[in-house]
């Protein structure tokens, strides 16, 4: 009896860890994606064109030394097209240029 008592606890302790651990992994995909109270991902609302484009200058404009498209990924976190249209556009305005291949800055 003493035996079966034992497993049985293990057992409850082992449930137990796997839980939090699968808590965690909720709130990291949470942080990620948004993940409804019932664990259904639901989809990020895509940005507004307008919006992408003010990150994109935000960025450029704060930086002291020309921004290649690999920096701007990583300072935004957006995909590289929606990156380079915003750049499209942005030197269409006239609020960047380019100083040598894949190199912006503000003007």
């Amino acid at each position: 009896m003493k035996k079966i008592r034992r497993e049985v606890l293990k057992l409850t302790n082992d449930l137990k860890k796997l839980l939090d651990r699968a808590d965690g992994i909720l709130k990291e995909l949470d942080s990620i994606q948004g993940v409804t109270s019932k664990g259904a991902l639901t989809a990020k609302k895509p940005e507004r064109r307008g919006a992408i484009a003010e990150k994109v200058y935000a960025v450029i404009k704060r930086s002291k030394t020309p921004v290649d498209l690999k920096k701007l990924v990583k300072k935004t976190d957006l995909e590289q097209r929606s990156i380079r249209d915003a750049l499209y556009r942005l030197k269409r305005k006239g609020l960047i240029k380019v100083v040598a291949k894949g190199q912006y800055t503000k003007v």
